[in-house]
């Protein structure tokens, strides 16, 4: 690792070999989908997820969620939801990412991670940009959003009077990140 490398790390509060694991109870993933009549957002707080810094200074990541944990405030809906994205068989969403901390790396981090989503059983691939700040009580809070195409996973949308509703189904990535101690 070069000198500089090393510095940036440390200046942003990261330092190669430490691992970072998601604190549920402060952090939330939520989605977003459309239909013509309605918008409809879900949250779950259950989540599970590390990243670690390795010491050639890329940061990696993997963060999932059980789908049947996802809430929107109607539990027909919720149901629904389940049996489409059939979570008997394929239970959990997965994010796995890698991002390369370069020289350019400034306080508060804006980092571009390259990585899949695993939903419904099919893998797709996802470019992410971070939003990272470290907190008063040493934690990172992690941000950022993004797009999925349900039909891209192989997901029989649902619709309502006969109308599906949209492709798109846009992520909100919401962590609380804590040094992992073993």
């Amino acid at each position: 690792m070069t000198p500089s490398l090393l510095a940036l790390l440390l200046a942003s509060g990261l330092s190669p070999g430490e691992t970072l694991a998601v604190d549920p109870a402060a952090s939330a993933l939520r989605y977003h989908v459309v239909h013509k009549l309605h918008r409809v957002d879900g949250e779950t707080r259950s989540i599970e997820g590390r990243a670690a810094v390795k010491p050639d200074g890329t940061l990696q990541a993997m963060v999932r969620a059980a789908v049947a944990s996802f809430r929107s405030g109607e539990s027909n809906r919720d149901a629904h939801m389940e049996e489409t994205l059939e979570t008997g068989r394929f239970p959990f969403v997965t994010f796995r990412g890698v991002a390369r901390l370069g020289p350019d790396l400034q306080v508060p981090l804006s980092l571009a991670m390259d990585g899949e989503v695993e939903l419904h059983g099919t893998r797709r691939p996802v470019h992410v940009t971070l939003a990272a700040e470290r907190q008063p009580d040493g934690a990172f809070r992690v941000r950022t959003s993004f797009e999925v195409s349900l039909d891209a996973f192989g997901i029989d949308r649902p619709s309502l009077l006969f109308v599906k509703i949209e492709d798109a189904c846009r992520i909100d990535v919401d962590l609380l990140l804590r040094e992992e101690h073993r």
